[in-house]
């Protein structure tokens, strides 16, 4: 029998916030719970990324080393739009230099 699939990671981290929120109510509700709000998990940084960005990086990472020209294609956009992506990924995350932002993608598993 086929397993369905993943739902996105961001969706995950939602659905165990609510979980956590479940809990904590329980807690209180036992005189057991904390008195400050909870807050919900950070997200890990890859997230934080727009779905075309990380797109422009997954495809940037691909090790058939696709050029600027051919990402572009692929997303059917033009390749200032690429260099626009990498430059905001880049001050979000301060990231200096492209082979960084390449190292920073591979390490949060967008390669």
């Amino acid at each position: 029998m086929e397993q369905p699939p993943y739902p996105p990671a961001h969706e995950a981290w939602h659905h165990v916030y609510h979980q956590l929120c479940a809990l904590k109510q329980a807690l209180d509700q036992l005189g057991l719970g904390a008195a400050a709000p909870l807050q919900p998990p950070p997200l890990p940084p890859a997230l934080r990324l727009s779905k075309r960005q990380r797109q422009f990086l997954k495809l940037l990472c691909d090790p058939k080393g696709y050029t600027y020209k051919e990402i572009a294609h692929r997303m059917a956009c033009h390749t200032s739009t690429l260099r626009t992506y990498r430059e905001r990924i880049a001050e979000q995350h301060g990231i200096v230099g492209k082979t960084n932002l390449l190292r920073w993608a591979l390490e949060n598993g967008l390669g």
